[in-house]
C-alpha cells in the first residue's frame, strides 16, 4: 500500500479535528502522566518510555502543555492518585500495572511479569 503522507494526515485531521502531531502529543503526555505516578520511575525513564529520544525535549513539551515539569506534577498528584502496593505484595518489591499483566520489579531492578486477576 503507497499513500501520500500528506494526504493521511489531512485524511487525519479532517476526520478527528486534531493534527496528527497533535493527537500523538496528547497520548503520549497521557501516558506519561500514567507512568509518572510510579515514583519509582525517573522522568528519563518516562521520556523514553513514551517515544521521547531526548528527555530534555520531553521535559520542555510537558512544561509547555502542562504548565509544570514533569517532576513537579508528580509531586503535586494527591496521595489517592498514586498507586498503593497490594495487600498480597510481597514486601520489598515494586509493582507496577500493565495492560493485562503485572509487572513486578525486585530489589535488584530485574522484572518479572505476572498475570494479573
Amino acid at each position: 500500500m503507497n499513500l501520500n503522507g500528506s494526504y493521511v494526515s489531512s485524511l487525519f485531521s479532517t476526520t478527528l479535528g486534531v493534527t496528527f502531531h497533535h493527537y500523538l502529543e496528547e497520548f503520549r503526555l497521557a501516558r506519561a502522566k500514567d507512568l509518572l505516578r510510579d515514583p519509582v520511575k525517573r522522568v528519563s525513564e518516562v521520556a523514553y518510555a513514551v517515544g521521547y529520544s531526548n528527555p530534555n525535549h520531553f521535559r520542555n513539551v510537558f512544561t509547555t502543555r502542562v504548565g509544570l515539569p514533569p517532576s513537579a506534577w508528580r509531586r503535586n498528584q494527591t496521595p489517592d492518585s498514586l498507586p498503593t502496593p497490594s495487600r498480597t505484595q510481597t514486601p520489598g518489591l515494586a509493582q507496577k500495572e500493565h495492560h493485562d499483566s503485572i509487572v513486578m520489579r525486585a530489589p535488584d531492578k530485574s522484572y518479572s511479569r505476572v498475570p494479573s486477576h
